[in-house]
């Protein structure tokens, strides 16, 4: 089963009707998380217009909350990847005020994605930490748009 379906719970941190957010199992960052729509699509094209406001509208609201809880983030980068199966996401990678290198050398080696260039930066702690700035939401996102 598609890993973006069936997301594991222990990556989940939140869920809307239309998108999952998770911090992502290969994460460059302990602030790294991606979004994706709850229906298996593959192309950007394919989603609805709720979907795709919902997909950005959740990602960009999350990574301003995480943003203001972290000051040493400067912005979020987004990298959107079809690179293994076959359904949309879209990584939303921090970019920190200690890092000097292109994000083209952050996210990808010559042989492919980069994934855990800072030790340890998929921890279980990581995701209750990000799952704690979003219990304080009243409502879901998709009911606010």
């Amino acid at each position: 089963m598609c890993q973006f379906c069936k997301v594991e719970k222990n990556h989940l941190i939140f869920s809307t009707s239309l998108v999952n957010v998770f911090h992502f199992p290969n994460a460059v960052s302990k602030f790294h998380f991606v979004v994706a729509p709850c229906r298996h699509i593959f192309k950007i094209i394919d989603l609805d217009d709720r979907e795709i406001k919902e997909l950005f509208q959740v990602g960009r609201d999350f990574a301003r909350k995480v943003s203001i809880q972290n000051q040493e983030i400067v912005k979020y980068s987004l990298v959107e990847l079809v690179d293994e199966g076959d359904h949309l996401h879209i990584h939303f990678i921090p970019r920190l005020l200690d890092e000097k290198s292109p994000m083209i050398n952050f996210v990808f080696k010559p042989d492919g994605w980069a994934g855990h260039i800072i030790k340890d930066a998929w921890k279980f702690e990581n995701v209750q930490s990000l799952r704690e700035l979003n219990m304080n939401e009243q409502e879901q996102p998709s009911e606010k748009y």
